[in-house]
């Protein structure tokens, strides 16, 4: 969620990935799933974007907290993607929304993510 919230905010001016990942982590495992999903997500932002905004009701995508924007993103990925179940994506997803985000991002990020996993059936 950090790369994405880097890079989000400074486009093409971020830190390449391995860069960014080199800073951040040790453990081969989390630095492999964490460049796993970063790309997936990176690469399909614009698909991304139109099924997160397919989900918010009242809200334009570009109005949303960049924290929760981003989360939004990488939990909608790996949901569709990443082969991890829903339950265990939303939970995660929540919990980065109340560690990082506003004081209302758990259900919010909750509500968004429920609805794309009720529509898909996952």
């Amino acid at each position: 969620m950090q790369y994405l919230y880097h890079l989000d905010l400074l486009g093409e001016g971020a830190q390449e990935l391995e860069e960014f990942l080199h800073w951040r982590a040790s453990d081969e495992r989390a630095i492999g799933f964490a460049r796993s999903i970063c790309l997936g997500a990176r690469e399909q932002m614009p698909e991304l974007d139109g099924i997160v905004s397919h989900h918010l009701e009242n809200w334009a995508l570009d109005r949303l907290a960049t924290v929760d924007r981003n989360i939004l993103r990488l939990a909608a990925w790996e949901m569709l993607h990443g082969g991890t179940p829903a339950a265990v994506v939303i939970d995660e997803a929540v919990e980065m929304g109340k560690r990082f985000g506003g004081e209302d991002s758990g259900g919010f990020v909750n509500g968004v993510l429920d609805g794309l996993r009720r529509e898909e059936r996952l």
